[in-house]
């Protein structure tokens, strides 16, 4: 996923109503409950003069949300394998540093032995 498909999807639900969202179980027509006193309703054959309107930027959220979804998705899975292979190398590097540190410490003692006697 590039960084331009990641803006794309982030402009589109920008301007989406707000949710949450929810569908009838009736007709599927989609209910955009944008948290007031009345919830929109969208359907691509909504009245607009009945419905209050049918947002395009919300049908453009609706229908790129099919390919958005499987994109994040498959980018979370990504970035949760880094993660996992980061930490990894993280815990390896804490290894080796703390050998180090032994064998400064071993170093240091063996030196001031030396020097004091």
């Amino acid at each position: 996923m590039t960084p331009f498909d990641l803006e794309a999807i982030e402009a589109r639900a920008h301007a989406a109503t707000p949710g949450p969202w929810s569908e009838t179980d009736d007709t599927g027509t989609v209910i955009v409950c944008d948290c007031t006193e009345s919830p929109t309703v969208f359907a691509p054959d909504a009245d607009p003069a009945v419905y209050g309107g049918n947002d395009r930027s919300d049908f453009r959220f609706i229908a790129h949300a099919r390919c958005d979804i499987p994109a994040l998705l498959t980018e979370v899975r990504r970035l949760q394998t880094e993660n996992r292979l980061l930490e990894a190398d993280r815990d390896n590097l804490r290894v080796r540093v703390d050998g180090l540190l032994r064998d400064l410490d071993r170093d240091a003692e063996y030196w001031a032995q030396f020097n004091s006697g």
